[in-house]
């Protein structure tokens, strides 16, 4: 992996992240709303299945927009 970041190769780090907008990763503010709501709840003492409820009962979408 290592050797693929050096050479530009690996894909990894090509992705559309979650909270960054195209590949230069500048920071969509938006966003990076849901990602410290997120955060907050992680906080909470919600667990992942926590979060997906939550984030479905209000209708936050993934970075895809998929629900």
């Amino acid at each position: 992996m290592k050797y693929r970041y050096e050479y530009g190769t690996s894909g990894l780090y090509n992705r559309i992240c979650y909270r960054y907008k195209n590949e230069m990763l500048i920071i969509d503010e938006e966003e990076a709303r849901v990602v410290r709501i997120i955060y907050d709840w992680y906080l909470e003492g919600f667990r992942i299945r926590g979060i997906i409820d939550k984030l479905a009962e209000k209708k936050i979408k993934t970075s895809k927009g998929k629900e």
